[in-house]
C-alpha cells in the first residue's frame, strides 16, 4: 500500500504553458470507484462521493467528485471533531478495516513507471494512522473505494485471438465414455492441490477473458474459461459445478467462487455421463422433452445400447429402442411425457437390468423364442457336467489323503524341536548383539580420536592461514596506500617501454606488486621480450589498447597466471600467441580493431573467460573446437569480420547471453544454435542470411533479435518460440510473408519490418498485446488487418510507402495509446470516423495519398499537434468548430483547396501553417488573427483570383498584407454601415461622415493609408446597397473569370497533347538510331570487358606474389631477431657463471686435490656455446 500526493514531477515539462491551463480535457480516466463507509467502531465519521485516478502520459492525479463528510456522532460538548485523514492507494482490495495499513505503506510521490501504469492499484483508502490524534488501536478507515477499470473492451474476432472452434461434447463423450465409467466405478481419492494453484488458475482465467478482478462471469464465460485453462470435462458437469459455486443464485460467480468450482472438480468423483446429463444434452428445445429421434443418441451416449439385441445400426436394434421408447411414450406424441426425467430414468433402468429385461418389456415374442434351447444342446450340456463332477471328486480325495499323512507326526516331537530352535535363536541373537555393541564402541572411540586430531589440525592450519592472510593484507594495504599497486603510463607518446621500469632488481620487485597496469594510448610497436611481462606476478588488469603493436611476446605472456582482464584493442596485431591459453584466470579479452586472421586453438583452455571481443578484424573462419569448451563465456563479439560460417560447437557455449555477428558474410547459422538457451541478444544484421534454422525456436529467453540487412525471405514458424523477445528488427530484407506464429510474441515491444516485400500481415499480430512500436514502412501492404486495433499499448505506428488503398479499417480508432501515426505515400482515399478515438495522437502524417475530404472527427483528437495532409486531393476543409485545441503545425501543401473556412482562426495554438500550391481564390478576413499568432505561414503559388482586380497578380505576401489591412477596419465599417447604411443610400449622409464614424470606432488602430480602401468599400456598398465581401467576387466578375479560366484550360490541353505527340515521335527516332548500329557497339563492349578482366587477373596474380615475398621476408627477419635474442641470453649466462666461479675461488681458494670447482670456461662451452 502506498500514499500519493497530486503534483508534478521534477522532470522536464511534458505540456506547454498554454495546455497546462486547460481544465481536465487532456487527462484520461484510468480507474474509478465510489466511496463506501469505513469502520463504524473506530471512525467517528465517514466520507462519500466518487474518486477517479486519471493519467496524462507519465503523470497521474487523483480527483474527488461530490466529496462529503458525514458524522456518526459528536463530541461531549455537542461539537463535531475535525476530520484528520490521509489518502492511500492500495495494491490490495480495499476493505473497511485494514490493520496492516501502516506496516505495508510507503510514501511515494508518483505511481511507478512501468508497463501497465496504474493497473497495479486496486483501490483507495481514506484513513487515519493509529499514532495520530485521536489515538486508536489500529488505523481508522473513514472510507474506501474499489477501483474499476474504465478502459473500453477491445472488440476482437476469434481469428484474431487464435482460438479453435469448440469440439463437440457429444463426440468427446462417446470417445471417452468407457474411461469415464471406469473411473466412476473405482474408489476415488481426492487430488486437491495447493490454494496458490487455484488462485493462480483463477487469475489466469480472468486475464485470458480480459476481466478485472472485481468482475464476474456467467455460465458461458465459465465454460470458455475452462477451455482456455485446458480443463477437460463434460458440459453437464461444468453446468453442475457452476450451479454449485453460484451460492446466491445470481447467475454470476466471482474469482473466489471460481476457485471453489475448481476445488470441487478436483475433489468430487467424476461418474461420467448420468441419465440426467444425457436428458439435458439432448433436450435441444429446452422444453423438458426428448424426441423419438434423439432417444437412440441418448442411449448411445450412456452406452446402454449394447444391452439391446442386434448389432449396432441394425434394424433389430432400432426396433428394440423404438419399443422401449413406446413404453415411456404412453400418450403417443412422439416425445417423452410431461413427467420428463423420472420416466426417462425408468426407461434406462429397464435397459440396465439386462437383455432379458429389455426383451421382456420391449420384444416379448422374440425373447421367448431365444429362451427355448434345443434338445441336442441339453444332452451335450448334461454329459459335460457329469465329466466335470468326476474330476472334482478325485482331486478332493487326494487332498484329504495328504492332510491325513501330515497329521501322523506327533505333537510332542514338534514341541521339543520348536523349543530347541527357539533357545538357539535367542543365544545367537544375544552373542550377535554383544559383538555389535563392542564394534560400535570401538568405532565411536576411533571416530572421536580422529575428530579431535582433525579439529586440532584445522585450528592450527586456520591460525597459520590467518597469520599469513593478515600479513599479506597488511602488505597489500601498505602498497595501496603508497599507490604502488597501479602503473599508469598512458598518453606519453612512448615508442618502447623504458628500461628503468623493469631493468633493475628494485623495479622488478615493484612490478611484482602491481595489480593494475595501463600502457594504452601510446605508440608502442613492440614489447620487451626479455624479462618484462614475466615480472607481473600479481597483475589482474592489463591494457595495451590504442598502440601500434604488431605482435606480443608469447613466451612471457602465459606467465601472468593471475591476469583477469586483457585489452589489446586498436593495434596492428596479426595473430595471438598460443601461450594465451595459459592464462587460466582470464575473464575478459578484448582484441578488437586489429588485423587478426585467425584464432589460436589454445583459446579453448580459457574456461573462465566471460567476455571475448574480436570485432573489426580480418577473421575468415573460427577453428572448430575453439569456442565449444568455453562454458563460462557470456559475451562474444565477432562483428565486422569476414566470416562465412560459424563452427558447429558454438552451440556448446551454453552460458552465452550476447552474440554479435554484425557485418560479416554469413550465409547460414549453425543447425543447433537453438541450444543457446540463455541467449539474451542475437545480432546477425548486415550478412547474407536467407533463412534461419528451425532450432532458433528454442531461443525462448532471447530478448533482442537484430536481423536487418540480410536476404531473409520470410519469418517462419520458428518465430513463435521467441516468448521473451522485446525487439525484433528484420528491416531491409526480402520478407514476403510473416507466419501466424508471430502472435505468440506476447512480450514484444518493438517490431521493425521496414524495407521488405510484405503484401499482408497475419491477423495474429493483434495478439502481441505489449507491442509499442511498429514499423512496416516501405513494403507492399495493400490492406491492414482489423486485429491491429487490439494493440492497446501501441504508441508509434509507421506504415508509410506502402500500397494501402481505399478506406482504412474502422478498428484503427482503437489504438488509444498511439502518439505517432505515419500513413504517408499510400493510396488511401478516405479516413473512418473512428479516428476520434485516437485521443493520445500527437503526430499524424497523411502526405501523398488520395484523400478528397477529411472527417470532422479528426479535430476531436485533443492532443493532436502536427497534422500533415500534403500532396492529396482535398478541395475543402471541414469546420474546425472547437476541435484541434493543441494543433501547432498544419500542412496542406499541394492540394486543390479553393476556400478556407472562417473558423480557421480558432486554432489558438497554431505556430506553422502551410497552404502553398493550392487553388485559394481568397483569404477570409478572420485569418488576420491567425497570421499574428503563427510563426510561419506559407501561401505561395495560389491564384487569389477572388481578390479585387488590382490585387489579382500579387504574390502571397501582398495578399497577407491585404488581409491585415482590411481586418483593421472591416468589422467597424460593417457595423457602421448596418447602423447608417439607409441614410447613405438615400443621400441623407455623405462620405465624410462615414469616414469620421469609422475612424472613431477604430480608435488608435487606424492608419492613414487605409483611407483609399475605406472609400472604395463605401462606394461599392452605396452602389449595391449592401456591405461588400472582399473575399467573394460578384456574380458578373465570377462569370467573366470562369470563362477566362476555361479558355486557359483549353489552351493548356492543346499544348499538352502536342507535346505528347512530339515526345512519342522523338522516342521512336531514338530507338531507330539505337538499333541501327547495335551489333558494332556490342562487339566493342565485349572487347573492353575482356581487356578489363585480363588486367584484373594480372593485378591479382601480382598482389599474390608480392604478398608471398613479404611473408617470406618477415619470416627471415623474425628468425634473425630470435637468433639475436638467444645469443644475448647465452652471453648473460656465461657472465653469471664466470662471476660465480671467481667468487668460489676468492672465498675457498684452490682445491687441495688440484682440481677445479668447475671445468675450465673454454672447455665448459666447447659444445657449441660462445666462449
Amino acid at each position: 500500500m502506498t500514499t500519493t500526493t497530486v503534483g508534478t514531477t521534477k522532470e522536464e515539462p511534458i505540456l506547454a504553458a498554454e495546455r497546462t491551463k486547460m481544465g481536465g480535457g487532456l487527462w484520461t480516466t484510468e480507474k474509478y470507484g465510489d466511496l463506501s463507509q469505513g469502520d463504524k467502531r473506530l471512525a467517528a465519521a465517514f466520507v462519500t462521493g466518487r474518486v477517479e485516478l486519471r493519467q496524462l502520459r507519465g503523470l497521474y492525479k487523483i480527483e474527488f467528485k461530490e466529496l462529503a463528510v458525514v458524522y456518526r456522532r459528536t463530541g461531549e460538548d455537542g461539537t463535531k471533531a475535525p476530520l484528520r485523514a490521509r489518502v492511500y492507494l492500495t495494491q490490495k482490495t480495499a476493505k473497511k478495516r485494514m490493520a496492516d495499513l501502516e506496516e505495508t505503506s510507503s510514501v511515494r510521490a508518483e505511481p511507478p513507471r512501468r508497463a501497465g501504469g496504474s493497473e497495479e492499484y486496486r483501490g483507495l483508502v481514506v484513513a487515519k494512522p493509529a499514532r495520530e490524534v485521536p489515538l486508536t488501536e489500529e488505523p481508522a478507515v473513514y472510507g474506501y473505494a474499489r477501483f474499476i477499470d474504465d478502459r473500453p473492451e477491445i472488440p476482437t474476432t476469434d481469428n484474431a485471438l487464435g482460438m479453435n472452434e469448440y469440439k463437440d461434447l457429444l463426440e468427446k463423450a462417446r470417445k471417452h465414455a468407457a474411461t469415464l465409467r471406469g473411473q466412476a466405478t473405482t474408489s476415488h481419492h481426492h487430488q486437491w492441490k495447493s490454494m496458490s494453484y487455484y488462485k493462480r488458475m483463477a487469475r489466469k482465467a480472468w486475464e485470458e477473458l480480459d476481466k478485472v478482478e472485481e468482475a464476474e462471469m456467467d455460465a458461458e464465460e465459465f465454460k470458455r474459461a475452462l477451455d482456455l485453462l485446458d480443463v477437460t470435462m463434460l458440459e453437464p458437469r461444468a453446468i453442475r459445478l457452476f450451479e454449485a459455486a453460484d451460492l446466491d443464485n445470481s447467475g454470476f460467480i466471482g474469482m473466489t467462487e471460481f476457485e471453489v468450482a475448481l476445488m470441487m472438480h478436483d475433489g468430487a468423483p467424476d461418474a461420467g455421463l448420468t441419465p440426467q446429463d444425457a436428458f439435458k444434452m439432448f433436450d435441444f428445445e429446452k422444453k423438458g422433452t426428448i424426441s423419438r429421434t434423439a432417444f437412440p443418441r441418448a442411449a448411445a451416449s450412456l452406452e446402454v445400447a449394447k444391452t439391446f439385441p442386434g448389432k449396432p445400426e441394425s434394424e433389430e436394434r432400432r426396433r428394440a429402442m423404438e419399443a422401449l421408447f413406446d413404453v415411456v411414450d404412453k400418450d403417443g406424441s412422439g416425445r417423452s411425457p410431461p413427467a420428463k426425467v423420472p420416466k426417462f430414468l425408468r426407461a434406462f433402468g429397464l435397459a440396465t437390468r439386462g437383455a432379458m429385461a429389455i426383451n421382456r418389456h420391449a420384444l416379448p415374442g422374440r425373447a421367448r423364442t431365444r429362451s427355448r434351447p434345443s434338445a441336442g444342446r441339453s444332452r451335450t450340456r448334461g454329459a459335460w457336467s457329469t465329466t466335470c463332477g468326476r474330476a472334482r471328486r478325485k482331486r478332493d480325495e487326494k487332498r484329504r489323503a495328504r492332510a491325513a499323512a501330515r497329521d501322523k507326526l506327533g505333537s510332542s516331537a514338534a514341541r521339543d524341536t520348536a523349543l530347541r530352535n527357539k533357545e538357539r535363536t535367542a543365544r545367537l541373537r544375544r552373542e550377535q548383539a554383544a559383538r555389535s555393541r563392542h564394534r560400535e564402541e570401538e568405532k565411536v572411540a576411533r571416530n572421536r580420536l580422529a575428530a579431535e586430531r582433525a579439529l586440532a589440525k584445522r585450528r592450527a592450519d586456520a591460525q597459520l592461514r590467518a597469520r599469513s592472510a593478515q600479513k599479506e593484507e597488511d602488505r597489500v594495504r601498505e602498497i595501496r596506500a603508497a599507490g604502488l599497486d597501479r602503473l599508469e603510463a598512458t598518453f606519453r607518446d612512448l615508442r618502447v617501454v623504458p628500461r628503468e621500469m623493469f631493468a633493475s632488481l628494485a623495479a622488478r620487485e615493484r612490478l611484482a606488486d602491481v595489480v593494475w597496469a595501463d600502457f594504452g594510448d601510446n605508440r608502442l610497436e613492440v614489447l620487451p621480450s626479455e624479462g618484462f611481462l614475466m615480472w607481473f606476478a600479481s597483475l589482474r588488469y592489463l591494457r595495451l589498447a590504442n598502440n601500434r603493436l604488431v605482435s606480443l611476446p608469447g613466451a612471457e605472456l602465459g606467465k601472468m597466471g593471475k591476469l583477469q582482464v586483457l585489452r589489446l584493442g586498436r593495434n596492428e596485431l596479426t595473430e595471438l600467441p598460443s601461450s594465451i591459453g595459459e592464462l587460466l584466470e582470464l575473464r575478459e579479452l578484448d582484441a578488437s580493431i586489429n588485423r587478426l586472421a585467425t584464432l589460436p586453438g589454445a583459446i579453448s583452455n580459457l574456461r573462465m573467460l566471460g567476455s571475448l571481443d574480436l570485432a573489426s578484424n580480418h577473421i575468415a573462419a573460427v577453428p572448430n573446437g575453439a569456442l565449444g569448451p568455453l562454458f563460462g563465456l557470456r559475451t562474444l563479439s565477432l562483428r565486422a569480420n569476414r566470416l562465412f560460417e560459424l563452427p558447429d560447437d558454438i552451440s556448446e557455449a551454453v552460458s552465452l547471453t550476447t552474440l554479435d555477428l554484425h557485418n560479416n558474410r554469413l550465409h547460414a547459422l549453425p543447425e543447433h544454435i537453438g541450444d543457446l538457451v540463455r541467449l539474451k541478444r542475437l545480432d546477425v544484421s548486415t550478412n547474407a542470411l536467407s533463412t534461419l534454422p528451425d532450432s532458433v525456436f528454442g531461443l525462448a529467453s532471447c530478448e533482442v533479435f537484430l536481423l536487418s540487412r540480410n536476404e531473409i525471405v520470410g519469418l517462419g514458424p520458428w518465430i513463435g518460440g521467441w516468448k521473451r523477445a522485446t525487439l525484433v528488427d528484420a528491416s531491409f530484407n526480402k520478407i514476403a510473408r510473416v507466419d501466424r506464429a508471430a502472435g505468440a510474441l506476447r512480450s514484444l515491444v518493438d517490431l521493425r519490418l521496414r524495407g521488405n516485400e510484405c503484401v499482408s500481415l497475419p491477423p495474429e499480430v493483434g495478439l502481441a498485446r505489449q507491442l509499442q512500436t511498429f514499423d512496416c514502412s516501405a513494403n507492399a501492404l495493400a490492406t491492414l488487418p482489423v486485429e491491429l486495433g487490439a494493440l492497446a499499448h501501441l504508441h508509434t505506428v509507421t506504415l508509410g510507402r506502402n500500397s494501402i488503398a481505399g478506406l482504412l479499417p474502422r478498428e484503427i480508432g482503437l489504438l488509444r495509446s498511439a502518439t505517432r501515426l505515419d500513413l504517408s505515400y499510400n493510396k488511401i482515399e478516405e479516413l473512418p470516423e473512428t479516428v476520434r478515438g485516437l485521443q493520445e495522437l500527437i503526430v499524424l502524417n497523411l502526405d501523398h495519398n488520395r484523400l478528397e475530404t477529411l472527417p470532422d472527427a479528426i479535430f476531436d483528437c485533443a492532443r493532436l499537434e502536427n497534422l500533415s495532409v500534403a500532396a492529396n486531393r482535398l478541395r475543402a476543409l471541414p469546420a474546425f468548430g472547437g476541435g484541434g485545441p493543441a494543433l501547432r503545425v498544419l500542412d496542406l501543401t499541394s492540394n486543390l483547396i479553393e476556400e478556407l473556412p472562417a473558423d480557421i482562426a480558432r486554432l489558438a495554438n497554431i505556430t506553422r501553417i502551410y497552404l502553398g500550391k493550392n487553388r485559394l481564390r481568397s483569404l477570409p478576413i478572420e485569418m488576420a488573427d491567425l497570421l499574428d499568432l503563427a510563426d510561419e505561414v506559407r501561401l505561395d503559388r495560389n491564384p487569389f483570383s477572388d481578390l479585387p482586380p488590382r490585387w489579382s497578380c500579387y504574390d502571397a505576401d501582398l495578399a497577407i498584407q491585404w488581409v491585415r489591412d482590411h481586418a483593421r477596419f472591416y468589422r467597424e465599417a460593417l457595423e457602421e454601415w448596418d447602423a447608417t447604411g439607409p441614410l447613405h443610400v438615400s443621400g441623407r449622409s455623405n462620405l465624410a461622415a462615414y469616414e469620421a464614424a469609422v475612424k472613431r470606432r477604430c480608435g488608435s488602430t487606424w492608419i492613414d493609408h487605409l483611407t483609399p480602401l475605406l472609400r472604395s468599400y463605401y462606394f461599392r456598398a452605396k452602389r449595391t446597397g449592401t456591405a461588400p465581401r472582399f473575399d467573394k467576387l460578384a456574380d458578373d466578375d465570377a462569370k467573366l473569370r470562369a470563362t477566362a479560366r476555361r479558355k486557359a484550360d483549353a489552351i493548356r490541353d492543346f499544348r499538352a497533347t502536342k507535346a505528347r505527340r512530339d515526345s512519342i515521335f522523338f522516342h521512336r527516332l531514338q530507338e531507330d538510331l539505337y538499333h541501327e548500329n547495335l551489333r558494332p557497339r556490342i562487339a566493342v563492349a565485349e572487347t573492353r570487358f575482356n581487356l578489363r578482366r585480363e588486367r584484373t587477373a594480372a593485378l591479382d596474380s601480382t598482389d599474390h606474389d608480392t604478398l608471398l615475398e613479404e611473408v617470406h621476408r618477415r619470416a627471415i627477419l623474425q628468425d634473425q631477431r630470435e637468433a639475436h635474442v638467444e645469443d644475448i641470453r647465452l652471453q648473460e649466462e656465461l657472465l653469471q657463471l664466470q662471476a660465480l666461479h671467481q667468487h668460489l675461488l676468492d672465498t675457498c681458494g684452490d682445491p687441495t686435490d688440484g682440481t677445479h670447482f668447475f671445468p675450465p670456461i673454454g672447455g665448459f662451452y666447447s659444445n657449441g656455446y660462445p666462449s
